[in-house]
């Protein structure tokens, strides 16, 4: 039932998500992505847990219920370095990672690690097996697996610590708050077995992420969609913070009180998108990602991380 209620709350927040307008940007895609990856994490337990419900226990499919398991705790240890993902993007140091090494290898091995694991298991049972009752078993290389999820923990814990000035107390909150919280989820579910708590507790605070760190009436335009000055002033504090390399123009629409006093309101909104839509078709490609922002007053800022000028 803990999974029913979690695969519920995880679909409400991705079309949430569709329907605010929040796929687009780096931010959002990955938001998108973990919250995908967590509910095919809990349909796989979902599955996996209530098996007999569908097929009954024996040994000829044996290795089917091995295949589940194995599916979940690939997706499911997918989890936190994805998180990791999210937090380098919500505090804006995606360059430092990239620059870095050290963070890359801390990032990518030890999920190497559990796939090497769970790729093997069906030849040593060691992580999980099958008993000769049919029932689902721990073996002693599970807890390496548990021990790779407490490394990102401490890994995403001391990143947010780090970074901690590029973003308000009650977003830093919402952000670290999913590691103890999960930790006490996946403690109990460890010693009580039958209290599967743990996707509930992940579902609950993705909802809460969802609703404190990533709120676009914060910081999205609602007439024109695109960024507005108060996420232009938030970004170019993490962009001085940080020291990142940027490229900004502006772009001024010198008639823009004009365009209001003789189209009206409603007819000068409309111009306003076309400007934006016309500046995202030529400037905003895959090959030269930009964020659009408006500053109001027909002013706005286009800003790429790259010294791409020449494209532009």
């Amino acid at each position: 039932y803990f999974d029913v209620c979690a695969i519920i709350v995880l679909i409400i927040l991705l079309a949430s998500l569709y329907f605010r307008n929040m796929i687009s940007g780096r931010t959002n895609k990955i938001l998108a992505l973990l919250l995908v990856d967590i509910l095919v994490s809990t349909i796989l337990d979902c599955w996996a847990e209530a098996y007999t419900i569908w097929l009954p226990a024996k040994e000829s499919n044996i290795w089917f219920r091995e295949l589940l398991f194995s599916a979940y705790f690939l997706f499911r240890n997918l989890t936190t370095p994805l998180y990791q993902l999210f937090i380098c993007a919500i505090t804006d140091t995606w360059h430092i990672l990239v620059k870095n090494k050290w963070l890359k290898l801390m990032l990518i091995t030890p999920y190497l690690v559990v796939c090497g694991l769970l790729f093997t298991n069906p030849f040593h049972h060691m992580v999980f097996y099958i008993n000769e009752n049919l029932i689902y078993t721990r073996g002693p290389l599970i807890y390496v697996l548990y021990a790779i999820a407490f490394f990102y923990f401490l890994y995403g814990t001391v990143y947010l610590f780090t970074y901690k000035k590029l973003l308000t107390v009650d977003k830093f909150i919402a952000s670290i708050i999913m590691y103890p919280l999960n930790i006490v989820a996946v403690l109990i579910q460890l010693f009580f077995p039958g209290c599967m708590v743990e996707m509930f507790m992940t579902s609950v605070t993705m909802l809460l992420i969802t609703l404190v760190v990533q709120r676009p009436e914060e910081t999205i335009n609602p007439v024109l969609g695109v960024r507005s000055y108060i996420a232009y002033t938030l970004d170019m504090k993490k962009v001085f913070y940080l020291h990142k390399p940027v490229q900004i123009i502006f772009v001024k629409l010198v008639n823009y009180r004009a365009l209001f006093f003789f189209f009206f309101f409603d007819v000068g909104n409309q111009l306003l998108k076309r400007t934006v839509a016309g500046m995202m078709s030529c400037y905003g490609t895959e090959h030269l990602p930009i964020d659009l922002y408006y500053l109001e007053n027909g002013l706005f800022a286009l800003v790429t991380e790259k010294d791409q000028t020449d494209k532009l």
